[in-house]
């Protein structure tokens, strides 16, 4: 099943667009807040300041709304900017979102539907994990001590990012593998921040600050909260999860989208890190949208999602 998805990116259409614009993004608005994980990474952000002067809903613990990468095809390079405007950009920078949408068949869409939930007014849907948010300093320290030691367990999986430097707009993607480890049945993978030069002082959602020259973060690996267009059956991904990645090492976009950098990235390498699990997706009995939006300062306690079992699962064919 998987193998036939692909990812892409929301177009300017689809958020403005009478006719093409997305149902579910009339509901939910198109302003996103962006990920701990897409702040180390060197994704720029709108500050708390400016969102309340846009009247952001974007939760308690996530007032930064992230600059997202737009699918184009007519030569220029689109960014939908925190405060909601559209603009044009360089291809070349790294400092844009990756905010995810996948096509997905009837088929699949009538399965994710049983699991969807209701309760921000939108459907929305668990499917796949990806590193999303840094745990509180006890939980870092910890982490830090057991690995130190040897003594953390790793799985057989693995995320890969960007590792040039965030304002090296010469070169192009150069791959970083973070293996995924568990402790106390969640995952982190640890991950040196490669921050946007003008984005050096910033707050994890935790409410921790981040220290640029720290040599590493541990990062917790949670199930991706989509949000579903049945219409179009596309979801896309609630919040913005990964910067550091140009639009295009050529400064000049001549419109051909899948031939992108981000394109290549999001097909290559992150369709497989979202879905290596063999568990698709989760139930919101189970894994449901308070702990995303009122628990993101991971408390140092046993009672996680993780060691809640699954309701149902499936198997990637």
């Amino acid at each position: 099943m998987l193998d036939k998805l692909k990812l892409t990116l929301l177009s300017e259409k689809e958020l403005t667009n009478y006719d093409k614009k997305l149902e579910v993004l009339d509901e939910y608005g198109i302003i996103t807040p962006i990920t701990d994980l897409a702040m180390l990474t060197g994704s720029y952000y709108g500050r708390q300041d400016n969102l309340k002067i846009f009247n952001c809903d974007l939760g308690p613990y996530r007032p930064r709304a992230g600059w997202f990468w737009l699918r184009s095809d007519d030569g220029n390079t689109k960014v939908i900017f925190h405060d909601g405007d559209i603009g044009n950009t360089y291809s070349d920078r790294r400092t844009r979102t990756i905010r995810p949408v996948l096509k997905v068949s009837k088929s699949f869409m009538a399965d994710l539907i049983e699991y969807a939930d209701y309760s921000d007014g939108v459907k929305t849907v668990l499917l796949g994990e990806y590193p999303q948010y840094v745990p509180d300093e006890t939980i870092q320290r910890t982490l830090d001590e057991l690995d130190s030691e040897n003594l953390l367990d790793k799985t057989d999986r693995h995320y890969t990012f960007d590792g040039t430097d965030n304002h090296d707009f010469s070169v192009a993607f150069n791959p970083i593998i973070c293996e995924e480890y568990v402790y106390n049945n969640r995952k982190f993978i640890k991950i040196k921040p490669n921050l946007d030069k003008y984005e050096q002082q910033f707050t994890f959602a935790s409410g921790q600050k981040c220290l640029p020259d720290k040599e590493y973060y541990w990062v917790e690996v949670l199930p991706v909260e989509w949000l579903i267009d049945e219409k179009t059956k596309k979801l896309i991904a609630k919040e913005g999860l990964v910067g550091g990645i140009q639009f295009s090492h050529q400064k000049e976009y001549m419109g051909n989208f899948k031939g992108t950098d981000v394109y290549y990235y999001m097909n290559k390498y992150m369709i497989n890190d979202l879905f290596q699990s063999m568990d698709l997706w989760f139930d919101y009995g189970k894994y449901h949208d308070s702990y995303f939006t009122n628990n993101c300062m991971i408390e140092s306690s046993n009672e996680t999602p993780y060691n809640k079992p699954h309701v149902k699962t499936k198997t990637r064919k």
